[in-house]
């Protein structure tokens, strides 16, 4: 892709009033939102069939025990977004927002303020954090995959 269809792409996706760094972060963030729940649902529903096909009272089988230690550390992943992805929420809470917390539902998608200086101060800041934990979700996702085909193989 040349640079110049490039920067039409890119006005293209363009919000109206967002500088395209801003539209970059937000959708940056968004990525690793939507990688990170859905890989979290894999695990939670993986755990849930290796369970009911287990004939053994033990919680830790040799079919759960991989899946539950990806699952720990997409729990701790999950935590360490949520630090980085805190400072470019909005801060609006109404009591629509209240009952979604509250029935469990997530969006997989931000609800992100404008890109001021001051954030964009603090984005270039925890970019590294940032940029190593997408890293570390794409590591869990080779290994998830891993797994998968090995027990497919199996």
């Amino acid at each position: 892709m040349t640079s110049a269809h490039a920067g039409i792409q890119r006005k293209r996706n363009a919000v109206p009033g967002w500088p395209i760094a801003a539209i970059e972060v937000r959708q940056l963030l968004d990525n690793v939102r939507t990688e990170l729940y859905g890989e979290r649902a894999y695990f939670k529903n993986a755990i849930k069939q290796a369970r009911s096909k287990s004939k053994s009272a033990t919680r830790e089988t040799p079919e759960i025990a991989p899946l539950s230690i990806l699952n720990d550390s997409i729990k701790e992943m999950m935590r360490d977004f949520r630090k980085v992805e805190e400072p470019f929420l909005n801060v609006v809470e109404d009591a629509q927002d209240l009952d979604i917390e509250k029935s469990g539902r997530v969006s997989l998608r931000g609800n992100y303020a404008r890109m001021d200086f001051r954030r964009r101060y603090i984005w270039l800041q925890s970019k590294p954090d940032f940029l190593s934990l997408a890293n570390q979700v794409t590591r869990t996702q080779a290994r998830r995959i891993a797994y998968e085909t090995s027990n497919t193989l199996s």
